[in-house]
């Protein structure tokens, strides 16, 4: 997948999430191996751009260990804690600790 492809898949993903959840916060989390961030962070900013405030962009620069990984890609068990142990004080700050 190219570049813009992705950026025009995830753009298309974030208008089609918004229209089934309107007051919904949708959090989009740059990838873990840093693979097409500036096109989600792009994503993220035409959202904002076209009056969308409840679309941060999450920065997940060094979340992952090695030893957080099942293969060179997904995350493991202890991968997955670790993303839900930095992700839930960035959603409660958001929503307001709810």
């Amino acid at each position: 997948m190219s570049k813009e492809q992705f950026g025009t898949a995830y753009r298309g993903l974030l208008r089609t999430v918004r229209a089934a959840y309107p007051q919904a916060w949708i959090f989009a989390l740059g990838t873990f191996r840093g693979r097409f961030v500036p096109e989600t962070e792009a994503a993220v900013r035409a959202a904002a751009d076209g009056g969308d405030a409840r679309v941060p962009f999450v920065d997940t620069t060094g979340r992952l260990a090695a030893g957080d990984l099942s293969d060179a890609v997904h995350p493991n068990d202890q991968g997955h804690r670790a993303i839900a142990d930095r992700l839930a004080p960035v959603i409660a700050a958001r929503i307001g600790g709810a």
